[in-house]
């Protein structure tokens, strides 16, 4: 039997980018330049501590982290100060600083005035158990903002900053979920309290009957919007805040949350974490696509395939630095070599404008059939583009074949200029 803890909380995501940035983070921390930035950041939260006033001997504070303590089964060693700030935050730092390890116990927290002011002790409890989260799931030892900020010039690592981004939107969700469970899975106090945080909102406005409610219909409402967008939100550090509520109303449904503190079998233990990971992925894949990789990939890929070989084919002709672009986009297959053979064959008998004709309308039927969303059609847009841009030129004839997919999918010939340009290709 296996106790349902912190650790099985932990969003797979998040444990799948860390193992693959880990080993060069390890190798960039001994850099200088790194160093010298790590060891900048640190004398920069200690010098906050400098103008914090330290509340956590406080009999209301103490009994607060005793609760929250007990709740996440933990014997952490929490430092908390207060600090005078014009928005609310809050923000942690193992004792060790910034390269702490999952194993230290004693972690600095400071929170705003607003923590106090503006909080109910159980929104309180969400807040903290967010911030120890990172504590407790080892997130200090990847210095994640000093690697974005930071030039690396390490051989077969092109995708480090993009995966080291992926990683901290997945820790922050990691960090949601014990949010959830330090506030007792209460998910009014835990979406109030970031409501609170992230809107500037009074605890009298939100007091008002029925407001909260309406302010979470209305975020579920802009992440359906988003979600129908044919442009992607930009990549932060942190999931956008209607994610977050909509992924806190969600878990605390989950079969694993409600298991929390108790004994399963190992069996038991994967079923329900599979099942807590995919009604995460289902909603992290609506608003970050590419974070959610691999179910459905294949499909998706021919699909690819097809209208990157359509569009090259616009011009009558497919040329070598044309093939090398679409390897590279949608990789090789034996699907893929099946299709360009039989493209080179009809070649020598039919036009090519015709052959990518219906290359775009076998593609818009399988992409139907497999129910694609819109974000994944606005990124096989994105690949289409790419390819037409290898010459450097978009032709209006590529454009056109662009079109004549995208239109399938309501995405329109306006919306495509604002992609052309989003991507700087023109």
């Amino acid at each position: 039997m296996v106790k349902v803890g912190c650790t099985e909380l932990q969003y797979q995501r998040e444990r799948e980018y860390y193992s693959r940035i880990v080993p060069v983070v390890q190798q960039i921390k001994k850099r200088h330049n790194v160093a010298n930035k790590i060891q900048q950041q640190e004398t920069e939260f200690f010098k906050h501590l400098s103008n914090s006033l330290r509340v956590d001997s406080l009999p209301q504070i103490a009994g607060l982290l005793k609760r929250l303590n007990e709740r996440l089964g933990q014997n952490l060693t929490i430092d908390l100060f207060l600090l005078q700030c014009p928005v609310a935050f809050a923000a942690s730092m193992g004792r060790d600083g910034l390269v702490s390890k999952g194993e230290s116990r004693e972690i600095i927290v400071i929170v705003s005035q607003h923590f106090l002011n503006n909080l109910k002790d159980v929104e309180q409890l969400s807040v903290l158990g967010h911030e120890v989260a990172h504590l407790i799931f080892g997130h200090m030892e990847v210095p994640g903002k000093i690697i974005l900020t930071t030039e690396t010039s390490l051989a077969g690592q092109p995708t480090l900053k993009s995966d080291t981004l992926k990683w901290m939107i997945c820790r922050e969700i990691s960090c949601d979920v014990l949010g959830l469970v330090a506030c007792d899975c209460d998910e009014e106090a835990f979406s109030s309290a970031m409501l609170k945080f992230f809107t500037g909102l009074s605890p009298q406005v939100l007091c008002v009957e029925g407001l909260l409610t309406q302010l979470q219909e209305s975020s579920f409402r802009q992440l359906d919007d988003i979600h129908e967008s044919p442009f992607d939100p930009v990549l932060s550090s942190h999931p956008l805040t209607p994610l977050r509520l909509k992924l806190a109303k969600l878990l605390v449904q989950s079969a694993l949350i409600g298991k929390y503190g108790s004994a399963v079998s190992q069996e038991e233990l994967l079923s329900l974490k599979k099942e807590f990971n995919q009604m995460i992925d289902t909603q992290v894949r609506r608003i970050y696509p590419d974070i959610v990789s691999g179910e459905g990939q294949a499909a998706e890929d021919e699909v690819g395939y097809d209208i990157c070989l359509a569009v090259a084919l616009a011009d009558g002709k497919v040329t070598s630095d044309e093939m090398v672009a679409i390897a590279k986009i949608v990789g090789d297959s034996p699907y893929a070599r099946t299709r360009l053979r039989q493209t080179r064959e009809r070649l020598i008998r039919t036009r090519g404008t015709e052959i990518g004709a219906e290359l775009v309308r076998s593609a818009v039927q399988k992409a139907r059939g497999r129910r694609l969303s819109k974000s994944e059609i606005v990124r096989l847009l994105k690949k289409m583009l790419v390819v037409a841009a290898t010459d450097r030129t978009l032709e209006n004839s590529e454009l056109d074949m662009v079109y004549s997919f995208a239109k399938e999918f309501g995405v329109t010939q306006q919306d495509i200029v604002i992609l052309v340009h989003q991507m700087g290709l023109r």
